[in-house]
């Protein structure tokens, strides 16, 4: 997939853009998901909720959210690539609520993918942040 290279281009909007075009394209079919994160498109996701800006971290928590949702196979490159510490870091530090939704909504997934799962979530240091959010 071309668009996995377009997020490490060094124009920031070309890399947002890209972003929401996975992100599209991993709503579609388990299929469509499978090829996004074979194309490794997952890791260069991840860095864009850590270094991105505003709208590519939006949109690459949407495109990890979409490979994430229904498609446990997927939860493995994305614990593998470290998504864990940067979407609480994205869901602690965001003032943009549809990127701290975003990133909510990907943990919960990845999170429901089994104990190996729950235990990246917590040695991440999520349990503190999320008990802190529902207070």
């Amino acid at each position: 997939v071309v668009l996995a290279r377009l997020l490490s281009d060094a124009h920031m909007v070309t890399r947002a853009n890209a972003a929401g075009a996975l992100a599209n394209l991993a709503s579609d079919s388990i299929e469509l998901s499978c090829a996004v994160a074979e194309a490794g498109a997952v890791p260069a996701l991840v860095t864009l909720l850590r270094d991105g800006s505003g709208a590519a971290q939006e949109r690459a928590a949407a495109a990890l959210g979409n490979l994430s949702f229904g498609h446990g196979a997927l939860h493995g490159a994305i614990l593998e690539a470290g998504a864990v510490r940067e979407l609480i870091a994205l869901s602690a530090s965001t003032t943009n609520k549809t990127a701290q939704e975003r990133a909510l909504s990907v943990l919960r997934n990845v999170a429901s993918g089994g104990a190996g799962a729950k235990a990246a979530v917590v040695a991440a240091g999520g349990v503190p942040h999320l008990t802190a959010l529902l207070s």
